[in-house]
């Protein structure tokens, strides 16, 4: 019998669009999409998905593709939540799931290979922090929910609702 490798759950806290002051309010850590057109677009698209150990500003001051977006660019700033202590290795592993899903233009590794088996769980959220209740344009159908179990694909979407 195949053994099944260790099962992770993460949650990510996403806020985004961020502001260039609100960018370097952010703790070092975390991940990030960026959206934009490229040369010949004529619509924004999620172009990039990454992770930094370091703060997301000074990733972004050096990042090796944001040169190709050359228009309309966005940054969504994604906060991991749980597990508190994550490290490298567990955000590697988050944006695995991300970029096996999403597929985006400029992301050349990461998509040759399946990730291990993940729960990602996102959590959108406004740059002024509060929820988001719809997710129009270029997150629509960006799943709220992956799930991958070594053998099988699952995803789905959340609905946000106050209790009153």
């Amino acid at each position: 019998m195949k053994r099944k490798e260790e099962f992770q759950n993460i949650l990510i806290q996403w806020c985004g669009p961020v502001s260039s002051s609100t960018v370097e309010t952010f703790d070092p850590g975390c991940l990030y999409i960026l959206t934009g057109k490229r040369k010949y677009q004529r619509r924004s698209e999620l172009q990039y998905i990454g992770i930094t150990e370091d703060q997301i500003y000074r990733r972004l001051n050096r990042h090796h593709k944001i040169d190709q977006i050359v228009s309309d660019l966005n940054c969504w700033v994604g906060k991991v939540v749980h597990p508190a202590d994550l490290g490298r290795t567990g955000l590697e592993r988050a944006e695995s799931m991300l970029i096996w899903i999403a597929q985006p233009p400029l992301n050349e590794r990461k998509k040759t290979y399946l990730p291990h088996p993940t729960n990602v769980i996102s959590h959108w959220f406004k740059d002024d922090g509060g929820p988001r209740y719809n997710r129009n344009g270029l997150f629509k159908d960006f799943p709220d929910v992956i799930s991958w179990d070594g053998e099988n694909w699952r995803e789905g979407n959340l609905r946000v609702f106050e209790i009153e």
